[in-house]
């Protein structure tokens, strides 16, 4: 190969590089591929507002949300992007907001004994990674309505 003949293929390569970089980092939508995750959680039939849920993906980053007035939910990645990976998750209810504040000390302090029984019950059966039995496969978009015991 002559010099002129290398000075070209050199050139090539270092362009064809900075086109296939070119894109990495740029958008809002860098991450990996997430999908969009709706429901209600309920206990006995009746929905359950202010619960915070955590989806925990085999690998990766968890998935978070707080159930509304009418128990219903959409999962949150980040502050900018809903969803959640693909993948089997354990979910785990994480806390009750409340605007009572000692009711609110006693849970943030895992004093079951000082919370009302229904809501120690579903923090205690769903609070633990370890123990927890919700399990599910997201594999597309869509709707999985908890119905807790």
């Amino acid at each position: 190969m002559t010099g002129t003949g290398r000075f070209w293929g050199i050139i090539g390569y270092i362009a064809g590089a900075a086109i296939a970089l070119g894109g990495i980092g740029c958008g809002r939508d860098s991450g990996p591929p997430l999908v969009d995750i709706t429901g209600t959680l309920s206990r006995h039939g009746e929905p359950l507002a202010g619960y915070g849920l955590q989806f925990i993906p085999e690998s990766g980053r968890p998935s978070d949300a707080v159930t509304d007035a009418k128990g219903q939910y959409r999962l949150q990645y980040t502050a900018d992007r809903a969803g959640a990976v693909l993948g089997r998750h354990r979910v785990i209810i994480t806390s009750y907001q409340t605007t009572d504040n000692e009711l609110q000390a006693a849970i943030d302090e895992g004093r079951y004994r000082d919370i009302p029984p229904e809501i120690g019950a579903v923090l205690k059966r769903y609070g633990d990674l370890n123990t927890t039995p919700l399990q599910f496969e997201i594999s597309e978009r869509q709707v999985l309505d908890i119905e807790l015991d």
